[in-house]
């Protein structure tokens, strides 16, 4: 699976992995899901700004960061917006563990 996919969208991975499990090995399935797409970046959050040492390495790693609360924050870019972004993906990275076919958004 495409590393960036499980970072996210866990809750979707987790959801049709537990579908899939449920039927047979060839037999279709269908998801339905809502055109909502999300932002563009999400906020991720760091570790205690007490815990310089790792506070370091967070703001090394991650370009626009901030403190809030206690804790350091980054705004982090996403990969995918939508759900038919992340399953294209998942055909084209690994198209014989996933077994998608066909994405079709209306």
């Amino acid at each position: 699976m495409h590393p960036m996919a499980v970072q996210v969208l866990p809750a979707v991975k987790q959801f049709v992995q537990s579908v899939l499990s449920r039927f047979q090995k060839f037999s279709p399935r269908y998801f339905m899901v809502g055109p909502k797409s999300l932002p563009k970046e999400r906020v991720q959050e760091g570790p205690p700004l007490e815990m310089e040492k790792h506070v370091e390495l967070f703001r090394k790693k991650h370009d626009a960061t901030f403190a809030k609360n206690g804790r350091i924050y980054a705004n982090v870019k996403r990969p995918f917006t939508t759900v038919d972004g992340y399953f294209t993906s998942l055909m084209q990275d690994n198209p014989f563990e996933c077994k998608i076919t066909d994405v079709v958004v209306e």
